[in-house]
């Protein structure tokens, strides 16, 4: 892991008050998390070769998982290979109250959006103080 991966991560835990980190089985895919908000975040998977049909997207138990496998590359002979295709699994431990929105993809790039959403009886309370 480089020093930006680690910060990167770091900058997503303290995002959605996570404490452990993605699982992280090797680079692939490669991703990006993005803060659109306060309570919303974007993950960006790049996945050129795949499509919609190559990948399944979970969530359980606070945690997303996304698997791709190939299953629409027809055979073809390569003279060089430098796009990998391989099957891959990616999780992230999800705060509590974080869900998956929307997942969607263009360009080879798989965004899934995220929303913190805390119930009102958990929110913090303004009290206000009266006059005498």
């Amino acid at each position: 892991m480089t020093a930006l991966d680690a910060l990167i991560d770091d900058l997503f835990m303290i995002g959605f008050g996570l404490n452990n980190r993605p699982v992280r089985s090797s680079g692939f895919p490669f991703y990006n998390v993005i803060k659109t908000n306060e309570d919303s975040f974007t993950v960006e998977l790049a996945l050129a070769g795949f499509n919609e049909k190559d990948i399944e997207i979970q969530e359980h138990n606070s945690t997303l998982v996304i698997k791709g496998t190939l299953n629409s590359e027809k055979q073809k002979e390569y003279l060089w290979r430098g796009i990998t295709t391989k099957p891959f699994i990616r999780t992230f431990p999800l705060a509590e109250h974080v869900h998956v929105e929307t997942a969607s993809m263009k360009d080879g790039i798989l965004s899934i959006s995220l929303k913190r959403d805390i119930p009102e009886a958990e929110k913090p309370k303004l009290i206000s103080i009266e006059t005498r």
